[in-house]
């Protein structure tokens, strides 16, 4: 996995770092206690202590983590130099990270590993399945040609009373050949399933009711889709409610569409329907410093 030192920029670590503390706060060490996790990466026996009373890192780990826990959980950070490492340990963390001795290589995981990899993609570097042992992948790291992170959110362009919205590509890719049949109402259909398809990767459930529940008060995905919860009273709340609300609308929309027979729909009404699928995918989709 050597690639070559820092060609994976501190922007890049920094943002992979924030997406696996945010999804994994809870079981960061997976099957591993944080000792065998790092003593798999680095000689915790030949790194100093930076506490008097011990030799070894070792010896640290032990009593400010496991003992006291009086460490800040993100602690390895600054402990292994992370941000500044060459490029063949930080690769070699994510491999072990996602290590099939670490953790299931569930939806979750897989989702994850998508966003690690475009991350990295803009680097020239990306994640694969090297090997396999008993049938689950092991991570290796290999370059690729660095990918430029082209914009697919939906853009607006307003003049006078006329309002010209390019569709998020996503959704248009997806209904494009409605759209030059002239197949209306199909178009707003597929353009709902393609939300509803998203909210199932991101959640594992795919209604806005499960996901947000009737009044779109519902924070149990919040991290899921916005990367963090908001605090309580504030507009941040109300945004992500909003953006509940949106869904919601959708999936209601939906419904009476597929409980009605397929009929000739007004362009322009459709394009109105295609434009909140639209924003709505934006908004679930957009990293989460982006949301705001």
């Amino acid at each position: 996995m050597n690639t070559g030192k820092n060609n994976i920029s501190r922007i890049t670590r920094r943002s992979i770092l924030e997406l696996l503390n945010t999804h994994f706060y809870k079981s960061f060490h997976g099957r591993l206690d944080e000792l065998e996790f790092w003593g798999k990466l680095f000689d915790l026996e030949k790194l100093p202590s930076s506490d008097a009373r011990f030799d070894t890192l070792s010896r640290d780990i032990q009593q400010h983590r496991i003992n006291n826990n009086d460490w800040e959980d993100n602690w390895y950070i600054e402990k292994f130099d992370l941000i500044e490492c060459e490029d063949s340990i930080f690769l070699k963390f994510l491999s072990l990270f996602f290590h099939p001795e670490v953790r299931d290589y569930d939806w979750n995981t897989v989702r994850i590993i998508k966003k690690v990899n475009t991350n990295l993609s803009y680097d020239g570097i990306t994640l694969y399945e090297k090997e396999h042992i008993s049938g689950r992948a092991v991570l290796g790291a290999k370059k690729i040609t660095p990918q430029k992170p082209e914009s697919q959110y939906t853009q607006v362009e307003a003049t006078n009373d006329l309002i010209n919205i390019k569709i998020h590509k996503k959704i248009y890719e997806h209904i494009i050949i409605y759209m030059k049949n002239e197949d209306y109402f199909h178009a707003v259909e597929e353009s709902y399933k393609v939300v509803r398809k998203k909210l199932r990767e991101i959640t594992s459930k795919e209604k806005a009711t499960d996901i947000f529940n009737m009044n779109a008060q519902n924070k149990k995905y919040h991290i899921d889709i916005f990367g963090k919860n908001a605090e309580p009273n504030t507009p941040e709340e109300d945004f992500f409610r909003g953006v509940g609300f949106l869904n919601l609308a959708i999936q209601f929309l939906r419904n009476e569409k597929s409980h009605s027979p397929a009929t000739t729909l007004d362009k322009n009404l459709a394009l109105h329907y295609i434009s909140l699928a639209s924003l709505s995918y934006d908004l679930i989709t957009q990293d989460k410093a982006d949301k705001r």
